[in-house]
């Protein structure tokens, strides 16, 4: 993994946030995606459809036909399978960089030398 700062670790660190206003209800996040990529996208799938034989022409009885059923099969179904994954993703990578500051906490802490003269802990305490 690498290891990021600044700007960029105030970014990853809203990942955790952001679900948790969700989860509130105060807060709805979308992705976007540019149309011009869903379009070219489209044109794409269309086009391979094209030349595996599944119609006949672009300008055939079923190419309206078809070509709506790719629109509809990205918006409808690919489109929040993608959002689903990019959410899995950044749930993962949340929760990999709060275990990293759990683990680097606790290895701070674990490391810290004894409070030998705190006076309710230590030899102060036990008169020594």
């Amino acid at each position: 993994r690498r290891r990021c700062g600044g700007a960029l670790q105030d970014v990853l660190g809203l990942r955790s946030a952001h679900r948790e206003g969700e989860a509130a209800g105060a807060l709805r996040i979308h992705f976007v995606i540019d149309e011009s990529v869903c379009k070219a996208f489209e044109d794409e799938v269309f086009s391979g459809m094209l030349r595996r034989g599944s119609c006949d022409s672009a300008s055939g009885p079923w190419a309206a036909e078809l070509r709506s059923a790719i629109v509809d099969g990205f918006g409808r179904l690919l489109r929040p399978s993608l959002e689903r994954e990019w959410r899995r993703r950044l749930k993962e990578s949340a929760e990999d960089d709060a275990f990293d500051t759990y683990r680097r906490n606790l290895h701070a802490k674990l490391l810290t030398p004894p409070l030998r003269l705190h006076p309710q802990w230590g030899e102060a305490a036990a008169g020594g």
